[in-house]
């Protein structure tokens, strides 16, 4: 077992002397997929594919459906599912301070097993190619291109279909605001951005 890792320079803090620090980032060799899963039980078991993916879909709609209905999940040897929460501060229509809760999504947390068997692979540092990013003027034209046919985007999005990092997106949407090419729409998580009419 072996994990694979690159480092890189972190783009703000440094340490006390003033010289940038450094950060691991892991090296996926890919993405595993239902089929993938699938496939590896119909190997080790007697299952066929059909009964796995049955029983995965079905393992879906329990998981979902208890989450839904208050319940935390606890499932041995993978790890605890319960439902994450996000208060916000706001002003009732009296003036006084009232705040308002929303469902963020899901959590899980690693079960110790499963924490510990990952915990034994090696690590190995691997050299980072440094791809060539297209330049700031590309980006722009990438966007404007995709807001055109999508009618809006975020910076993960941005970041996607440029190939960049979230910190790049965040400097190119300041540009990019001051410019008066796009208008943001939305707060917080659901913040995205729109076209002007005369980018």
């Amino acid at each position: 077992m072996e994990v694979k890792f690159c480092v890189y320079e972190t783009p703000k803090p440094k340490d006390r002397k003033g010289k940038p620090l450094s950060h691991a980032r892991l090296l996926p060799r890919g993405t595993k997929h239902i089929d993938d899963i699938c496939e590896f039980i119909n190997e080790v078991s007697s299952l066929n594919s059909a009964d796995i993916k049955g029983a995965l879909e079905a393992l879906f709609k329990y998981i979902s459906f208890q989450l839904s209905h208050g319940y935390n999940v606890e499932m041995e040897n993978f790890g605890h599912f319960s439902v994450a929460l996000r208060t916000r501060q706001i002003m009732d229509s009296k003036g006084k301070s009232a705040f308002e809760v929303t469902i963020e999504g899901v959590n899980f947390r690693c079960s110790p097993r499963l924490k510990r068997r990952v915990m034994k692979s090696k690590l190995k540092r691997v050299k980072r190619n440094r791809p060539v990013y297209p330049d700031l003027q590309q980006r722009k034209e990438r966007m404007i291109s995709y807001l055109q046919n999508y009618g809006s985007i975020n910076q993960s999005k941005y970041a996607e279909i440029n190939g960049c990092t979230r910190y790049t997106a965040q400097k190119d949407f300041r540009i990019f605001l001051e410019e008066n090419v796009i208008l943001p729409s939305g707060k917080s998580t659901h913040k995205v951005y729109l076209l002007t009419v005369n980018p």
